[in-house]
């Protein structure tokens, strides 16, 4: 909702219902702001309380140092200045409750028509002001019909629980001797700057110790506005709610601008407010901060208006279908799109011709955003509901990497036009990264260095789902195993041949064998990439091509040279001579948290997915190809749910992991196909080529850009990925799986035999 559509010049008080207000106050507004730039919480709270000639008291005490009289004619010049210009501002601060509480001291508060208490620390405003005259004189204000407002710990006094008003540091949420807040919200806690400083969770833990207490959660640029029982959202940014009960396996869910909640019954409502909060846009001033459209507004904006254009090179990526390092028209697409956009590109980086770097900006931070682009072999499929391979194209893009690298240029390409003309300061890097099915192609990335002076790194990957948390994934090694035997005529001379398919076969048996005595959560599978070309023809050659798994990368290592065991032992009873091809490997994503609550944030704000009747139809006849195995299929309506599943492992593995142990790292999924698809399947192809992926692709692309927003403007966020990041390594170093000076496989998608 645009700050121009939820604020006014002259407002009118509509009729409230009659019953007597349980939570909010019971005459009078408020204005509760979580910290951060919000000009529509700032008008307001003066068309609140009159407009800019309406007597207006501030109260500073909550900030730190003594606050001499110079400090304090700053603030009332800086408050002035940022609220409206108002013209009748007095100050009144005291650390003396003695004083707070005389006669003189409260005579500002009697003609006041508005009370506005600032940040800092709630235990300065306790300390000085409760239980005093000054107290119930602010209280007189409501009654009257004013208002009274406040920002981040200005904001938390006005809840009847005070979280974070412990002397010793606002890290303790519950004090003893600082629990109590003013009460303008009965039975609520309020908290601020809730997701730019990473506190989604801090109020879970305060709910559980206070059953039946509500609380308020605001992010910098969100602000309430409360009349009666009943809140709206203002602002750019989010608000949680934390009532004590799961929402989808989560404690707390998050109302968007514009969205109203009765407190009473905790429910979001809709209808007319009580207040109608207008202003013209002629009374705007361009010259103050946050007036017109944010940052994530232009780029969210840009990003739906090149929506055709992005389109069109999915379904052009979609179309080439190109494997592992041979995805040469599809790099190229890419690479051009975010040179003409203005990126320096470099490409075919890291010994890896299809991989490229394209950069935009200078300085810190640095925030990287990946993209992928290759196809998966034997998934040719027409984007339609039933089975039905494309003449000439063997690949498809089940893993919807067409998708992936596609939305990442989508997000970077508006992000550079915020770039270059000075909105956001730093440096853009995109990652083009192929070979990620199995070719390990960020690993030699990393190993190149070009991770290195990165502060962040986005990624997002096509799913059936919408999902956010702190997810980690399996490590991985990926081998072929060659067998070189004797050819003979099958039947006249069989004593001749030394079967290379028999050795296969022997590994094949010694694995299976080997599946009993791994650990919990291994993955060991295989397929037969050859095995000859006759029954009557003794082969000669024969090839098999395995991946092993599991969350740890050393169990993996140790895994895999057991797995070698197996190939040794098919080669020797055979007598035949076995030949490996080391791949690669990939090891497990580290999460990072500090990150990935912005992604959880923009993502359940900007998800508007549903489909129409033409998609709804296709899913329908899609579904009935589906086999759900022991969980029943999702309902299309999931789309509009955003889960979240922090904690987790994956089943699937990614060379994001590698990434991850070098640079804070946070990803996220988007229902790109229809809800239940496995991925890697002809129905994700099918999907993946329709309006569904597309509606898919250009969320994650606005979710991607307004994060990307987010770390560029808040370097405290980036400050708490880097002390995670470090915690969660806890002293371990990063150790590649790839082999001592091995280069990419460039060939690992040809057919054995096949020239390079």
């Amino acid at each position: 909702m645009s700050s121009t559509l939820i604020v006014f010049a002259a407002f009118v008080v509509q009729a409230l219902p009659p019953e007597e207000p349980l939570v909010g106050p019971r005459a009078g507004t408020l204005v509760v702001d979580g910290g951060g730039e919000n000009p529509a919480s700032r008008r307001a709270f003066v068309a609140l309380a009159g407009g800019p000639d309406a007597e207006i008291v501030l109260i500073p005490t909550a900030d730190e140092g003594e606050l001499s009289h110079e400090d304090l004619e700053r603030a009332k010049l800086t408050f002035s200045r940022r609220f409206s210009n108002a013209s009748h501002v007095t100050v009144l601060h005291t650390r003396n409750r003695a004083e707070a509480d005389t006669e003189a001291f409260v005579e500002p508060l009697k003609k006041a028509r508005g009370v506005w208490f600032g940040g800092g620390r709630q235990w300065r405003l306790v300390d000085a002001y409760m239980g005093t005259r000054t107290q119930r004189e602010i209280e007189g204000v409501l009654a009257r019909g004013g208002v009274v407002g406040g920002s981040s710990a200005g904001a938390t006094i006005q809840g009847s629980y005070l979280v974070r008003g412990a002397r010793e540091g606002n890290h303790i949420m519950m004090a003893k001797g600082y629990e109590q807040g003013f009460g303008y919200l009965r039975g609520v806690a309020v908290d601020q700057h809730l997701i730019v400083r990473g506190r989604q969770d801090d109020l879970v833990d305060v709910i559980k110790a206070k059953p039946g207490l509500l609380g308020i959660g605001l992010d910098e640029a969100a602000a309430i506005v409360v009349k009666g029982d009943r809140l709206l959202v203002v602002g750019q940014s989010l608000v949680g709610i934390y009532d004590g009960k799961d929402h989808d396996g989560f404690p707390y869910y998050f109302l968007i601008p514009g969205a109203q909640f009765d407190l009473r019954t905790r429910r979001r409502v809709t209808g007319d407010f009580g207040v109608r909060l207008e202003l013209p846009r002629a009374r705007l001033h361009a010259s103050e901060p946050g007036v017109g459209r944010t940052t994530k507004d232009t780029v969210d904006g840009f990003i739906r208006a090149h929506a055709d254009e992005s389109w069109a090179m999915a379904r052009k990526i979609w179309d080439w279908a190109e494997v592992g390092y041979q995805e040469k028209r599809s790099s190229a697409l890419l690479a051009d799109a975010l040179e003409a956009g203005g990126f320096r590109v470099e490409r075919g980086v890291a010994g890896m011709p299809t991989a490229f770097i394209a950069t935009i900006g200078s300085g810190k931070p640095v925030i990287g955003i990946l993209g992928e682009y290759d196809a998966l072999p034997g998934l040719s499929q027409q984007a339609d509901p039933v089975r039905r391979a494309r003449e000439g194209i063997t690949a498809g893009h089940g893993c919807g990497h067409h998708l992936f690298g596609t939305a990442s240029t989508a997000a970077c390409l508006a992000l550079a036009e915020q770039v270059k003309s000075g909105a956001l300061k730093g440096t853009l890097r995109f990652y083009g990264c192929p070979a990620e099915e199995g070719g390990s192609g960020k690993a030699f990335m990393v190993r190149a260095g070009l991770f290195d002076d990165c502060d962040a790194v986005l990624h997002w990957h096509p799913s059936s789902a919408n999902v956010t948390g702190d997810v980690s994934s399996q490590a991985r090694i990926a081998a072929k195993f060659r067998f070189h035997g004797t050819s003979a005529h099958a039947a006249a001379s069989p004593e001749a041949g030394r079967s290379a398919l028999d050795a296969v076969e022997l590994t094949n048996h010694a694995a299976e064998l080997l599946r009993e005595h791994t650990p919990d959560y291994s993955r060991i599978h295989h397929v037969i990439t050859a095995g000859g070309e006759a029954p009557n023809v003794v082969p000669d050659f024969a090839e098999v091509s395995y991946y092993v798994r599991h969350p740890k990368a050393e169990v993996v290592q140790k895994l895999y040279a057991r797995l070698v065991k197996c190939a040794e032992a098919g080669a020797l009873a055979t007598e035949t001579r076995l030949e490996t091809q080391y791949l690669g490997g990939i090891v497990e994503i580290v999460p990072n948290a500090a990150i990935g609550r912005l992604t959880r944030a923009n993502l359940e704000r900007l998800n508007e997915l549903e489909y129409d009747a033409a998609e709804t139809a296709f899913a329908e006849a899609i579904r009935k190809t589906l086999s759900a195995g022991t969980k029943p299929l999702p309902p299309l309506e999931s789309l509009a749910r955003v889960a979240d599943r922090t904690g987790e492992v994956g089943t699937g593995s990614t060379d994001v992991g590698d990434v991850s142990w070098v640079v804070p790292t946070a990803g996220f999924t988007t229902a790109c196909w229809v809800p239940g698809t496995s991925a890697h399947s002809w129905q994700a192809v099918a999907a993946g080529g329709t309006t569904i992926g597309r509606k898919g692709m250009i969320l994650a692309a606005r979710t991607l850009a307004a994060t990307a927003v987010d770390l560029f403007q808040s370097p405290g966020v980036l400050d708490a990925a880097r002390i995670e990041h470090r915690r969660r390594l806890a002293g371990r170093t990063y150790r590649s799986l790839l082999a001592p000076g091995q280069k990419p496989p460039l060939d690992y998608r040809n057919a054995p035999g096949r020239p390079r």
